[in-house]
């Protein structure tokens, strides 16, 4: 769900884990020699913020990705709805927008999706993969309809396009939900 934050793959990700307990394993004994062995509160905090850290940060790294998808997704679908309107397949028109100059996560995404199926996955376990990878309800939703569509041959053009502006309406009202917390928020402080 958080792409590939850093450049780091999964195990990557376990292998600095594991440094960053290292670490504070030598800086608990480090703390321990200074100090004589008098204060293990602050080494025992040491260690269990370098266990707390490396996920927080990754939780971080998701949510960020997230909101972007949540920001751009309605747009990226619209695209692929003008492109299925002019007569271009699904995957021709996922491929047309893998072409173009935007580059993030729905576009990495997209890319993975299309290559699984390129590679003999079908169709709707390529959606449902995609869906399960980002965790996003918008994304969700978009496989779910992929999926649907095909199993009972509905024109997916139409239903993307309202799912577009649905998802579109939804953003904008937690935008302005938001809009509306703000002064109660900056109110708080003082």
């Amino acid at each position: 769900e958080a792409g590939n934050p850093g450049t780091l793959n999964a195990h990557e990700f376990v292998t600095f884990k594991i440094f960053c307990f290292l670490f504070a394993l030598f800086l608990f004994f480090a703390f321990m020699i200074i100090t004589g062995g008098k204060s293990m509160i602050e080494g025992v905090c040491i260690i269990v913020i370098s266990l707390v850290l490396p996920d927080m940060w990754m939780k971080h790294a998701v949510s960020n990705r997230q909101s972007l998808i949540k920001r751009l997704f309605p747009n990226a679908v619209d695209e692929l709805v003008l492109m299925m309107k002019a007569g271009v397949g699904f995957e021709q028109s996922v491929d047309l927008y893998l072409a173009g100059d935007l580059q993030g996560p729905i576009k990495e995404e997209l890319y993975l999706a299309r290559s699984e199926m390129r590679l003999g996955r079908p169709r709707a376990e390529a959606m449902a993969s995609l869906a399960d990878r980002i965790g996003v309800d918008e994304v969700k939703t978009f496989a779910t309809t992929i999926i649907q569509s095909e199993s009972t041959g509905v024109s997916i053009t139409d239903v993307l396009s309202k799912q577009s502006e649905i998802t579109r309406e939804r953003y904008f009202q937690k935008i302005e939900e938001q809009g509306q917390k703000a002064p109660m928020k900056m109110l708080f402080p003082l």
